[in-house]
């Protein structure tokens, strides 16, 4: 199984949205995902510091996002951001967390330089 970053994404901005409701678990019903790639894709996420949550079996339970994955989601949030880091991805194959990110952050710093004339 390959990872879906727009899943990730997805997954990322349904937990922020639901934020006030830690003493539950998040709901994805309304994604309406596959339930065996949303399960796998969560899992993952947990086992790679974006979101906490409980396994039971062959069941995961999300409760809230870390402050990485909230990190990770600031670079991403933008559509635009994320589209031209898709395409960027995309045409050298590279997809891993950490360098999606730094694409996106070097995406940011170009948009910063332009309306702000800040280097950072």
């Amino acid at each position: 199984m390959s990872r879906d970053m727009d899943l990730v994404r997805s997954i990322l901005l349904h937990i922020e949205s639901r934020a006030s409701d830690l003493e539950e678990f998040v709901d994805f019903s309304l994604m309406k995902p596959d339930p065996d790639k949303l399960r796998r894709h969560l899992v993952m996420m947990a086992k790679n510091g974006l979101i906490e949550g409980l396994e039971y079996g062959d069941e995961f339970h999300p409760r809230k996002m870390t402050w990485a994955g909230y990190d990770f989601l600031d670079t991403i949030r933008d559509d635009k951001i994320w589209a031209e880091t898709k395409e960027i991805g995309n045409k050298f194959g590279a997809f891993t967390l950490e360098l999606l990110t730094e694409i996106a952050i070097g995406l940011i710093r170009t948009q910063i330089k332009k309306f702000a004339g800040i280097d950072i």
